[in-house]
């Protein structure tokens, strides 16, 4: 009897301990990256909302090339400014920059090229995490419309002469033409604390 009630004390120790460990603590992690997702994307659309009325209203205003302008001045302290209201870091990347400024290095090439891959299997596209230099980053994709190609598209056909004009005195080293719409364009890059 007394064998039977320690090899169940034991064995129910077990359980509670194996079942209290490992799973418990994944299943947090899981949890914990799903929940980052939901809220880096959430930063990343307000974002991409409040930069493209801008930019719209730009357009409207001062036209395409007075946009480049408006991209060239006020682009980046306007995502800062998003990133200081939504308390985290917000950064447009691309493989093919317009500003030098918004380089994608090496893991965020590999998303890059990721996202490309799922757009051209026809594959949802949907935020990930990456690791980057010991930190943990929400990444989203950039993906051209038609508003994007009166900047971003062929010159010579969808870029008008005076916007190229514009785009090459701010841009010297512009490597952000020539796509066409449902195109990645870059990632939005969200770091919260």
């Amino acid at each position: 009897m007394k064998k039977n009630f320690a090899f169940i004390a034991i064995a129910s120790l077990l359980i509670v301990f194996i079942g209290c460990s490992q799973p418990s603590d994944s299943k947090t992690s899981s949890n914990e990256v799903l929940s980052k997702l939901l809220i880096g994307k959430e930063i990343a659309m307000a974002t991409k909302a409040e930069l493209g009325k801008n930019l719209l209203n730009a357009i409207h205003t001062k036209g395409t090339a007075g946009a480049v302008d408006f991209c060239n001045t006020r682009a980046i302290p306007l995502t800062d400014s998003m990133a200081i209201v939504k308390n985290a870091k917000v950064s447009r990347l691309s493989d093919q920059p317009r500003n030098p400024n918004n380089i994608a290095t090496e893991s965020f090439l590999t998303q890059i090229k990721t996202f490309k891959a799922q757009l051209s299997a026809d594959k949802e596209l949907k935020g990930n995490t990456i690791e980057h230099e010991g930190k943990n980053y929400q990444c989203y994709p950039i993906v051209t419309n038609g508003m994007c190609i009166q900047c971003h598209g062929k010159k010579g056909t969808d870029i008008a002469p005076e916007t190229l004009k514009v785009i090459e005195e701010k841009y010297p080293n512009d490597q952000a033409t020539g796509y066409t719409e449902n195109q990645l364009r870059g990632i939005w890059v969200i770091e919260m604390d």
